[in-house]
């Protein structure tokens, strides 16, 4: 039992001198293990970018990334063979796409399609759609409505139901003809055939980069649908509501748009860690009473 306690204190006066009778010593020592661990991270990531360069930031099991790999490789091999057009090499254009839902069993009636209207007509009077280039690339309102240029000027008639049913057979016979080849096919769900009707139905506009183009998307266009679109605190401004949609009237919509989302969130999420270490580093000052206790906690 004497030994057993002599040996206790023995461990107990050599812990009292190192780190409360050199605490010179101590904090040398600590600094020297912190910077060790720090260099063996850096390593291990430089380490698995040299590995593994093309993918070292994928999430490698991920559908999503999958998709994207798969994508990126198609794009290069069409490059590399010259069947993309000069525009799309360049890559100089920002995809809208709008995705909408019906709240009832057909999506093709005079309200929605008047709500549609009222909400791409938005995008026609904006200048960074030139219809005279193929923008829009489809959508419900260039088949139903026709002109873009009555659309603009006129606004967004009620049409009949007639109207809509005669355009809703005339697409229908498109689509038995030709099948997936129809250009009425991108505004279509797989439930349009035999029934003539569907609840779901999408546009793209495709935009030449320009100034003030995003201004128009995230300040006039999304704050204007219900609940308005727009980035928050740790918030997507795409985030919709449960169903990841917002309605324009009596229209559901889902809305995609290319740009750098990771940027814009990257701010508030970097705020919200650095207000976390300027909280914890005025906590342990106060709770401690040394200013130097404090930064070497915030250090370690």
């Amino acid at each position: 039992g004497k030994a057993l306690a002599n040996n206790a204190d023995r461990a107990l006066d050599w812990y009292l001198d190192i780190y409360v009778r050199r605490p010179r010593s101590c904090f040398v020592g600590c600094c020297l293990t912190l910077l060790l661990l720090a260099i063996i991270a850096v390593a291990a990531g430089l380490m698995n970018m040299t590995l593994d360069q093309e993918s070292a930031w994928d999430v490698h099991t991920g559908l999503f990334t999958e998709s994207n790999t798969a994508f990126e490789q198609a794009r290069k091999a069409a490059r590399d063979s010259g069947r993309m057009l000069q525009e799309d090499k360049e890559d100089k254009h920002k995809d809208l796409l709008l995705f909408y839902k019906s709240n009832g069993d057909n999506i093709f009636t005079p309200e929605q399609l008047r709500d549609i209207c009222m909400f791409e007509r938005q995008v026609l009077l904006s200048g960074f759609c030139d219809v005279g280039s193929g923008c829009p690339k489809f959508s419900p309102v260039k088949q139903f409505y026709g002109s873009f240029s009555n659309v603009a000027s006129q606004g967004c008639l009620l049409l009949t139901a007639a109207t809509i049913q005669s355009k809703a057979a005339e697409i229908a016979s498109d689509v038995a003809k030709t099948g997936s080849a129809s250009s009425f096919a991108p505004i279509l769900s797989s439930t349009f055939p035999g029934k003539n009707r569907t609840t779901l139905t999408r546009s793209m506009y495709v935009f030449k980069e320009a100034d003030g183009l995003e201004d128009f998307i995230f300040k006039k266009l999304l704050p204007g649908l219900d609940p308005p679109l727009e980035y928050g605190f740790l918030r997507s401004a795409f985030q919709g509501e449960d169903d990841r949609m917002t309605s324009t009237g009596s229209v559901r919509v889902r809305i995609f748009y290319e740009t750098d989302e990771f940027m814009k969130l990257l701010v508030p999420d970097f705020s919200l860690a650095l207000f976390s270490v300027v909280f914890v580093f005025l906590t342990i000052w106060a709770h401690l009473g040394s200013l130097f206790m404090a930064i070497f906690c915030m250090f370690q």
